[in-house]
């Protein structure tokens, strides 16, 4: 998140809709069962206020989490 408000929700079977989440600037908002899971996504993203938003590829997304994993391993031995 850039700017804005966001919610995650869910709808079940009987169109109530639950929040999952509120992403403000600097949060990270997304299925994450489907993201990690690389499965059809069931949780809805919506916008709250007027948003801007980065899109990260999945594929960017791991190789970001392991450039900060080995940069943390390097710091933690010094």
């Amino acid at each position: 998140m850039v700017s804005g408000c966001i919610k995650t929700f869910y709808i079940n079977d009987n169109l109530k809709m639950f929040v999952m989440q509120f992403a403000m600037p600097g949060y990270w908002a997304s299925d994450y069962t489907a993201l990690n899971g690389s499965i059809r996504a069931t949780i809805n993203i919506g916008c709250i206020t007027d948003t801007v938003v980065l899109r990260l590829s999945n594929k960017d997304r791991k190789t970001h989490v392991r450039s900060i994993i080995n940069l943390n391993i390097s710091f933690a031995h010094g």
